[in-house]
């Protein structure tokens, strides 16, 4: 389930097409009772999730350069695929969106930037063994 209060879309990776969710949504703390909106996606391997702030949705435009990070994931995911790896993982995406972002941006962006990605690989486990990796720098 995702849940958005932004004008930024999410954008969901499955078998190598990307689908926007984009439905229009209220900014949290403009108006009194704001409600988020909620999508459901099924949780399947080969499905990644990117959820972003309006400082990547507008990096680059200043500079006459908007990145469309829709296109940088697939494409990142296609190079990982040609290369026969198991998938692309989910900091590779996020430090390639902020990397082009700055570029765009000349490195002199004009609004802070937050991304989630989320990868769901499929896996196969010889024990009962799970992970979750976090990282966030303070």
């Amino acid at each position: 389930m995702l849940s958005r209060n932004s004008h930024c879309p999410n954008v969901v990776i499955k078998n190598n097409e990307a689908s926007l969710l984009k439905e229009p949504a209220h900014t949290v703390g403009v108006q009194r009772g704001t409600k988020p909106i909620i999508a459901e996606i099924p949780l399947a391997a080969d499905t990644t999730v990117v959820i972003y702030t309006d400082g990547l949705l507008s990096a680059g435009e200043r500079s006459g350069q908007p990145i469309n990070v829709p296109a940088i994931v697939l494409e990142l995911i296609d190079q990982e695929n040609q290369r026969d790896t198991a998938h692309t993982s989910a900091r590779a995406i996020a430090d390639q969106l902020l990397e082009r972002a700055a570029i765009a941006d000349e490195h002199r962006p004009a609004d802070d930037i937050r991304i989630l990605v989320l990868t769901i690989t499929n896996f196969e486990a010889t024990d009962d063994r799970r992970w979750l990796i976090a990282s966030m720098p303070l």
